[in-house]
């Protein structure tokens, strides 16, 4: 099955083959590993003696003041050491010091490395995590499954990397068609007029149109996410900021689906999107161009304040050797549209030539999760820690 709501697989390859004669470019490669993880590490912060102390008091005529107590020292942290900060903490390379993984002013992470998850189906790609009722992070993505199209899989996270992927059961979900851009809410997530608990919404097909669905996992039954679809337009590839108030979504339109694609927001409440992608400004000052039927791929933060999203260089920009990229921007919480330029997202060690397709974070903002092709041109999922 193609990916039709995403940049083109052989979009894709033409950008990666960038070595051996192919093409020009480095190619990607990424260290093996096990995948983001969230950060289990101690506190590099030593003092240096108590820094309260006062001057010693008075002794006897022949006696002197005491002295003073020793001032704290705060260690610099070593960039890309494991344990190097506390758990939800990391070091940053730009002033070596431990920073609260919640800070998103300045998303820049290390090498990147493959997941590792085994599954069935290949071609994976939409990474979302949550956290289960547990505490265990879970993933949710897609992948190629022959003879069902494009599935929904979940694999949960484990102190060595990630268990086995698992088709998602029931047949609500999961059919012979496509299941694409899933993204399933954690304990406690309330969305009005929905009435699931732990819904998986996902860009599904009716009718020859792409459709937001809502259904659990195990069941066999899939509703109309209310509000969002229109019966002869596309709606796909669905974000969620579920801990506002009203919970607000962004999503992909294509009206009469054969018009131009649009990327919109409205509130959980509402029936009217409003269009957003003229608002969508890469560095270099382009606007993001949807002419050529672009999914921008949205994830954004469960408080709705940052959207991280997927794109080309607009040509006016002059970046066209960097293909497909991730971007981050802050977003107006009052109506969802963004507040100023985007910034694209830095990767250590990252070949500039290979796409970054369908960004997101970790539940705990301490890694990156996206999908890229390797040298074979092998879609799969990577992880990168924050830096």
């Amino acid at each position: 099955m193609s990916f039709e709501n995403t940049p083109s697989f052989a979009t894709g390859l033409v950008a990666l083959l960038a070595v051996g004669g192919i093409a020009c470019g480095d190619p990607f490669t990424a260290s093996p590993g096990t995948g983001g993880s969230t950060s289990t590490s101690t506190s590099t912060l030593t003092g240096g003696g108590n820094n309260t102390g006062g001057g010693g008091n008075g002794g006897f005529a022949e006696g002197g003041g005491g002295t003073g107590g020793e001032g704290g020292v705060t260690v610099p942290c070593t960039v890309g050491a494991p344990q190097a900060c506390e758990p939800g903490e990391y070091c940053s390379a730009s002033t070596t010091r431990c920073t609260s993984c919640a800070d998103l002013g300045d998303l820049r992470f290390g090498e990147p490395s493959l997941m590792g998850i085994q599954s069935v189906g290949g071609s994976r790609i939409s990474p979302r995590a949550r956290l289960r009722g547990d505490g265990i992070e879970e993933l949710i993505f897609n992948a190629n499954v022959g003879g069902m199209g494009t599935d929904i899989i979940t694999a949960l996270r484990n102190d060595g990397g990630w268990d086995q992927g698992v088709l998602v059961p029931g047949n609500a979900v999961n059919t012979t068609g496509q299941e694409l851009a899933p993204i399933q809410l954690p304990p406690g997530a309330t969305i009005p007029s929905v009435g699931l608990s732990e819904p998986i919404l996902f860009t599904g097909m009716a009718s020859g149109r792409r459709q937001i669905y809502m259904a659990t996992s195990g069941s066999d039954t899939r509703a109309n996410l209310p509000g969002v679809n229109q019966a002869a337009d596309d709606s796909f590839s669905l974000a969620v900021a579920y801990t506002q108030s009203p919970p607000r979504y962004w999503f992909m339109r294509r009206t009469g689906g054969a018009g131009a694609y649009r990327f919109v927001t409205q509130t959980a409440g509402s029936t009217v999107p409003v269009p957003v992608d003229d608002r969508l400004i890469v560095p270099g000052g382009c606007t993001v161009s949807l002419v050529q039927n672009t999914d921008i791929a949205p994830w954004v933060t469960p408080d709705g304040k940052y959207l991280l999203f997927q794109a080309n260089y607009p040509a006016a920009c002059n970046e066209d050797s960097k293909g497909l990229r991730a971007f981050y921007v802050q977003l107006n919480e009052l109506n969802g549209e963004p507040t100023g330029e985007a910034k694209e997202i830095a990767i250590d060690d990252f070949s500039i030539t290979a796409p970054v397709r369908t960004p997101s974070l970790s539940p705990d903002f301490c890694s990156l999760y996206f999908a890229t092709e390797d040298m074979s041109g092998v879609r799969d999922l990577y992880s990168a820690p924050r830096r």
